[in-house]
């Protein structure tokens, strides 16, 4: 428990240096120089292949819809491993901004926001869990509270590189529902950083289901395919 709270605390102070030293007259992703109150440029955000869709994925009487904010590719997939791999939180700034946007044009409606957790073991290798980065700030945004319902339990593949089939099954009782607090009637939020198959999602939301919750939407920063 002590590391894990070093961690987070190394995590938080890296998040705010990066924000504070940031030159915010540069582009978060060329580092061209900017003039306005954006931290990416017009150029950057032109090359973003939006994803307007609403998807639907329905398994085993667990249904849930899901909302990607753009396509895995150029500037956004940049963005989200600068985020995960090197901790640039500029990125991760810019990509949660781009999820409120997606809120507020789809009037998405919700009572609370969780995220897709890491085990414990990768959450120490990272040092931070990106989809609790954006759920943090996305909190932040909307003035809804943040909920660490889920748990990861099982150490699994990593899911690059498998196959449809694989991914679903690697998942498979990786997950649990710890919250103490009741979410019954409860419309959740679910956040991560890309929707692939929908199988984290699934996992994830069917935990939040079967503990109460009346519905989940899932929000993710980008859309991938196998």
């Amino acid at each position: 428990m002590g590391k894990r709270i070093v961690n987070y605390l190394k995590y938080v102070f890296d998040a705010v240096i990066s924000i504070i030293y940031y030159n915010d007259e540069k582009c978060a992703v060329c580092k061209k120089e900017i003039y306005d109150d954006e931290n990416i440029c017009k150029e950057c955000l032109n090359k973003v292949k939006f994803c307007d869709s609403r998807y639907f994925i329905e398994k085993n009487d667990i249904s849930f819809e899901v909302y990607c904010t753009a396509y895995y590719s150029s500037v956004i997939r940049e963005m989200i491993i600068k985020l995960k791999y090197r901790k640039d939180f500029l990125c991760g700034e810019v990509l949660a901004e781009l999820m409120h946007k997606v809120l507020i044009e789809k009037n998405i409606q919700f009572d609370e926001i969780v995220f897709v957790p890491m085990t414990k073991h990768d959450l120490k290798k990272r040092g931070f869990n990106q989809s609790e980065f954006l759920a943090s700030k996305l909190s932040s945004r909307v003035d809804k509270p943040l909920k660490n319902y889920i748990r990861k339990n099982l150490q699994t593949k990593d899911q690059i590189g498998l196959t449809d089939e694989m991914r679903w099954d690697n998942l498979k009782r990786s997950f649990s529902f710890y919250g103490q607090e009741k979410i019954k009637d409860k419309v959740v939020l679910l956040i991560d950083d890309v929707f692939t198959t929908g199988a984290t999602a699934f996992f994830c939301s069917k935990e939040l289901i079967n503990n109460g919750a009346k519905k989940v939407i899932v929000l993710t920063v980008a859309k991938s395919s196998i």
